[in-house]
């Protein structure tokens, strides 16, 4: 991201009523933060403007009062009149980490009331909403019941202790090695910097159990820095989802040096051999899995191995059997677009396997690279987008243009760099329409 590009401002509403507070649950189809749980608010608006309110800035008070009334239908400012409020402040603020595509400058408003508000909830962005203290919330995430938004547990640790009487919290001082995520809970998500193709940067490295998927940074630098950020005594077992470089570069190099054995699928096997030669995999104990195969657990549950081709012939994607999360690997990206191409991609495949988990209805989907998103409507937009381009490379095709010309039509605007990787996508969608013979 450029860093002299302004980062927008939101802001969250957190209500208070003696121990409890009140949480959200946004709806899986909203393109930030889908299927989180979090705090009422939205982003400022150009237009918001009004007088400052104790330590609130106009336009961060002009945007709580509108999101409240269009998501609570609350009038915050009414009620500080009628003196049901009993508190009101700015209480901190945290940025949005650059490996989420879609950043803000949140700014965190505490609402203190001395009675509970009836929320009337706007269900177009509200799946639901609940009145929980610490101890409640917590134990629904420990059960692997919310997602949660990154900064929260430091928020709440600071309004449990009545910290914000003091000063204002400031998220962004902290420097961690490699960035992590715990949104559910048992699925800690590190994302060490690798070598993926732009606009992505990292690939995320998921800790499940006693099991590690995909670690893979870009150097032995970055591979020190996630060693010391994973309690790598807990680790048993490496997992690759395919056998893309950007999947599991120097995960050989940490297995030999935590002595663990690496599990993946034959054909990823096979591909890797192939480009880093028999002694890839040297002293390393290999288990190829397939479809059903159990490789570790997750709060109690077992995690099962899932078969989606496509984007790769021996991709293998990883799920609890309840199906609270889906780790899909590059069945989607939460960050630029999967490429479908060479001997191992399949156009045809990659359909079936987007529809086959959109079918099992994960709660959420983890990607590669990027954030966990709720629900599975991430992948039927990728699925209706492919559908749409298909149905244009088709008309295209019919009316004599070949695949160049369908790049600079289709991808105009896409740098020179990336043209194979569009000209792959271009080729695969029409060797899935040759096979299903609609050309």
């Amino acid at each position: 991201m450029d860093p002299m590009k302004r980062i927008p401002e939101s802001v969250l509403v957190i209500f208070k009523y003696q121990r409890e507070l009140y949480f959200i649950t946004r709806q899986n189809h909203l393109r930030v933060f889908p299927g989180y749980t979090s705090f009422p608010g939205g982003k400022v608006e150009k237009s918001d403007g009004a007088s400052s309110y104790k330590n609130i800035p106009g336009n961060i008070m002009a945007t709580a009062q509108r999101e409240l009334e269009e998501e609570l239908h609350y009038d915050l400012r009414n009620e500080v009149e009628q003196g049901t409020v009993k508190d009101l402040r700015l209480i901190g603020q945290a940025t949005t980490p650059d490996f989420n595509p879609y950043r803000f400058l949140a700014y965190y408003i505490l609402v203190e009331v001395s009675e509970k508000p009836p929320f009337v909830l706007d269900y177009t962005e509200i799946k639901e909403g609940h009145w929980l203290n610490f101890e409640q919330f917590q134990a629904r995430y420990r059960k692997g019941e919310a997602i949660v938004i990154p900064p929260i547990w430091k928020i709440l640790d600071y309004i449990e202790r009545n910290a914000y009487e003091e000063e204002l919290f400031d998220l962004d001082r902290e420097d961690k090695k490699v960035p992590w995520l715990e949104s559910f809970f048992g699925v800690k998500q590190f994302m060490p910097l690798s070598n993926t193709l732009p606009p992505a940067e990292r690939t995320n490295a998921f800790l499940i159990g006693d099991t590690l998927v995909d670690p893979s940074p870009k150097d032995e630098v970055e591979l020190g820095k996630l060693i010391s950020s994973i309690p790598v005594s807990s680790v048993n077992k490496i997992f690759i989802t395919h056998h893309h470089g950007d999947h599991h570069n120097l995960s050989t190099k940490l297995a030999r040096e935590i002595s663990s054995p690496i599990y993946l699928s034959e054909y990823t096997y096979k591909r890797i051999v192939e480009v880093g030669g028999l002694d890839h995999f040297k002293d390393i104990d290999v288990q190829f899995l397939e479809e059903g195969d159990c490789i570790t657990e997750w709060l109690g549950k077992k995690v099962i191995v899932h078969e989606i081709p496509g984007h790769d012939e021996g991709h293998l994607g990883l799920a609890p059997e309840t199906l609270e999360w889906f780790i899909v690997g590059d069945l989607f990206q939460g960050v630029g677009t999967v490429v479908i191409g060479g001997k191992e991609g399949n156009m045809s495949k990659y359909f079936q396997s987007l529809k086959r988990v959109i079918k099992l209805s994960p709660k959420a989907v983890y990607p590669s690279h990027g954030i966990v998103l709720g629900g599975t409507h991430i992948l039927e937009k990728t699925l209706k987008h492919r559908e749409l381009r298909e149905a244009q490379i088709k008309k295209m095709h019919e009316s004599g243009l070949n695949e160049q010309q369908m790049l600079e039509r289709i991808y105009f605007d896409l740098p020179q760099k990336l043209h194979k990787y569009a000209l792959a996508n271009i080729n695969s969608h029409l060797l899935k329409l040759k096979g299903e013979n609609k050309l």
